[in-house]
């Protein structure tokens, strides 16, 4: 059941980048910044070696310089680092055992834990250890005073909800509250927070009412609510299994906050209120926080498409965005077959592609921009 919900975070050799950090240095220069992200490379740092079975985390100058193993684990794996430039700490997902000992046997449950940047302190945030409770996905605040994440304590829910707590983990606020097998609120795999703090966003498959515990809707619609749970909005409005996979919506918002560019497999008549019918390919779209302004960026009814979001430029002057878009640019033309980085206007009408991989198996991917959006980062596989 967790591998199948981590399934995008654990499919390649080098698991999705964490988010860029300052090093104290005001500089446009690459070298001002270090990365973190999970890797089942070895820990000692041996490129040819064959692969861990597991998932340790890592940092790295962003000039390739200074490669660290901050875990050492043997048995379990740890995923999803965020860096917290308050206290130099990173938050992650872990099933270490909860004494934190990097030999011990698996816990039974992934839980938040955070450390400090040197790879000490290493505390667990939630202490879940039974099957099917879990703590994933924490995700900073703007400010940084609370995280959010979703969670299943199976002594009082079947379902995960989403929840927020101080750093520390104390007052812990469930702001979903569906208690059904099945019920589902999850991370939706992009933000999780309104560039103002405000807002909150998840993937669910609770009712379109928003009612806890009406009937479930057969797949995964995109939310946006208040930090207290109220004010439910629900962005998509499919009711038949349109988007079923784990984290498919990885919705952005605009550095303005005023937009949430996002990715789905609804239909095209959804830009007129008409929802359901038959999943097409997955493509880019964006909504206004309160739910209008609906319209598709990309158009292409072929279901092997797929773009993804990325960041933004300073401005709102463009996106970057990532997929198998046709080097030619037309969402009517047969999907590449490697995914290259593009460029695009924020209507969509202009996109350059930023790489040119044609052959299958080749792709870049765009997973994070340097706090002063002056350098973009990505994975290959050419």
């Amino acid at each position: 059941d967790y591998n199948r919900r981590m399934g995008i975070r654990v499919s390649a050799q080098v698991g999705l980048l964490g988010l860029l950090t300052g090093c104290g240095i005001v500089s446009k220069s690459p070298c001002s910044y270090s990365i973190v992200f999970y890797s089942n490379m070895n820990t000692d740092l041996n490129m040819q070696a064959t692969p861990s079975s597991v998932y340790n985390l890592f940092t790295v100058n962003a000039d390739g310089n200074g490669l660290t193993a901050l875990t050492q684990a043997t048995q379990a794996t740890t995923l999803a680092p965020m860096f917290l430039s308050k206290g130099g700490e990173i938050l992650f997902t872990s099933n270490f055992d909860l004494s934190g000992s990097m030999t011990a046997a698996p816990n039974i449950s992934y839980n938040l834990w955070k450390m400090k940047i040197d790879g000490t302190g290493l505390t667990p945030l939630n202490s879940f250890n039974a099957v099917s409770s879990y703590a994933e996905y924490g995700y900073m605040s703007p400010d940084e005073t609370r995280f959010a994440f979703h969670s299943r304590d199976i002594a009082i829910e079947s379902c995960a909800n989403l929840y927020t707590a101080k750093i520390d983990g104390t007052d812990k606020q469930r702001l979903t509250t569906n208690t059904t097998a099945g019920l589902h609120s999850l991370y939706a795999g992009g933000d999780f927070w309104s560039p103002d703090g405000t807002k909150i966003l998840i993937m669910s498959k609770m009712a379109l009412s928003g009612v806890a515990d009406a009937t479930a809707v057969a797949g995964y619609n995109l939310w946006i609510m208040n930090l207290d749970g109220s004010g439910k909005i629900a962005l998509t409005r499919n009711t038949v299994a349109i988007d079923t996979a784990s984290f498919t919506f990885a919705p952005k918002f605009t550095v303005d906050g005023q937009w949430i560019y996002f990715r789905t497999q609804s239909v095209i008549s959804a830009e007129n209120g008409a929802w359901d019918g038959t999943a097409i390919g997955k493509n880019i779209w964006r909504v206004r926080l309160d739910g209008t302004g609906l319209q598709a960026i990309t158009r292409s009814t072929n279901t092997s498409f797929s773009m993804l979001p990325g960041d933004f430029l300073a401005n709102d002057v463009g996106m970057i965005a990532q997929g198998n878009l046709s080097l030619t640019g037309l969402d009517s033309d047969t999907p590449n077959s490697s995914s290259n980085i593009w460029a695009f206007s924020m209507d969509g009408a202009t996109r350059r592609a930023q790489t040119f991989n044609t052959s299958t198996g080749l792709g870049v991917a765009s997973v994070g921009r340097s706090p002063d959006k002056a350098y973009g980062l990505y994975r290959s596989y050419t």
